[in-house]
């Protein structure tokens, strides 16, 4: 999400991964900052989610790669 809009939307199928490494290009109407959300579904039907906010500086059209998300930490780090 960038300025309130949903810039960017995918699905990805992972297996039975605790983390998964994806990457997207980071462009103007992100800026200033972007907001990450990523989430999925557990065998029951629970929603698992978690956020990030990616403060965007300099040129851009670069690409931002996340990676280590986890269930079992709850967390998200981020990588430029």
């Amino acid at each position: 999400m960038g300025r309130g809009d949903v810039i960017m939307a995918n699905t990805i199928q992972v297996s039975n991964n605790k983390t998964h490494k994806f990457r997207f290009l980071a462009t103007y109407v992100m800026a200033p900052t972007a907001h990450v959300v990523v989430f999925y579904v557990k065998d029951d039907g629970e929603v698992v989610a978690d956020t990030i906010d990616i403060e965007l500086q300099g040129p851009l059209q670069n690409f931002v790669s996340l990676c280590n998300f986890s269930a079992d930490n709850k967390t998200m780090s981020k990588r430029k």
